[in-house]
């Protein structure tokens, strides 16, 4: 019998997938990470893993999820970044950890509640509108290798009726309802329009690129372009202002070889549930040129390549 170890969070997601794993005729562990003081178990979900000959425990690892996630995200934000911590925490805290327990407990497999799918090695886009691979995107190979998602079959509608529990869902900002009760204060200063004094904030970190609401410039729309950290002024424009056909990433993780990018275009997605456009990447340069100018492309985002709705490379925004 094949053994998997599933980390769970008590959601509706990740709860079927134990179930699911275990009447497929796996040996399940089901594993709870503790993040923060939010993330537990209930009593009605440990019980009904114990009636599928589910074992669960626990593992406390708020001060490394601390460490690792929450500090940087708002190291991030002082920095004039908007960051995605999930996309952060998969791969250096929630599977990795999951990776090391498996070798613990002598699992064949990991698995989580994500719906995403893999094939040959690459993290593969579910086939619903729930799709999570952008989340993904930093896993090594040798995890993607061991890692089973049970949900690749589901669509969120299909498990709502096969739990017989009022589950939460988890949420996308795991540690905190508003991420400004985090960070105390940045600098305050100017709003400029072309390099005008056109108002005052009272911290950067307040805004971010794209963002509209907190405007009062005029009764035309305006939207933040940009945020210079530095000096804490943020420079405001139209609409149409904010598309870019080009920028720079780092933190750049490849599953495909440079000689590969150089020969092939690349579906580019900007941050989770934007659009998308085919895009040119150059490993040598750093730069990702588009087809297509999207809107409010953010530094601190994730900008991740697909190919044939397989993931092949991610890097971290640098430079629009």
């Amino acid at each position: 019998m094949k053994s998997v170890l599933i980390g769970v969070s008590g959601g509706i997601d990740s709860t079927f997938s134990a179930i699911y794993l275990s009447e497929k005729g796996y040996n399940v562990i089901a594993i709870n990470l503790v993040l923060t003081s939010k993330n537990t178990v209930s009593k009605e979900v440990i019980e009904l893993f114990k009636k599928y000959d589910i074992d669960f425990y626990t593992l406390d690892i708020r001060d490394y999820f601390k460490k690792t996630v929450i500090d940087s995200f708002i190291n991030d934000y002082k920095k004039g970044f908007t960051p995605n911590p999930c996309s952060i925490c998969n791969p250096l805290v929630k599977f990795k950890i999951l990776i090391e327990q498996a070798d613990k407990y002598n699992t064949d497999y990991i698995a989580t509640g994500h719906y995403a799918n893999t094939q040959d090695g690459f993290i593969k886009k579910h086939f619903s509108n729930k799709d999570q691979s952008y989340f993904l995107a930093y896993l090594p190979k040798s995890t993607i290798e061991r890692t089973i998602f049970p949900l690749k079959e589901f669509e969120k509608k299909d498990i709502k009726t096969k739990i017989p529990l009022n589950l939460q869902e988890s949420s996308d900002l795991c540690f905190v309802n508003d991420y400004r009760n985090l960070i105390n204060h940045t600098k305050s200063g100017y709003i400029l329009h072309n390099s005008q004094i056109v108002g005052l904030h009272n911290g950067f970190h307040n805004y971010t690129v794209g963002q509209r609401k907190g405007i009062k410039f005029s009764n035309e729309p305006y939207y933040v372009k940009s945020i210079d950290a530095v000096n804490g002024n943020i420079e405001i424009a139209k609409r149409h202002e904010l598309y870019s056909d080009k920028f720079t990433i780092n933190q750049i993780h490849l599953l495909k070889s440079k000689e590969w990018f150089n020969h092939n275009k690349v579906e580019c997605l900007i941050r989770f549930k934007a659009k998308s456009t085919l895009a040119k990447f150059e490993p040598d340069t750093r730069k990702v040129f588009l087809d297509e100018a999207l809107f409010a492309i953010t530094k601190g985002q994730i900008a991740v390549f697909y190919h044939n709705d397989l993931i092949v490379g991610c890097g971290r925004i640098d430079e629009v």
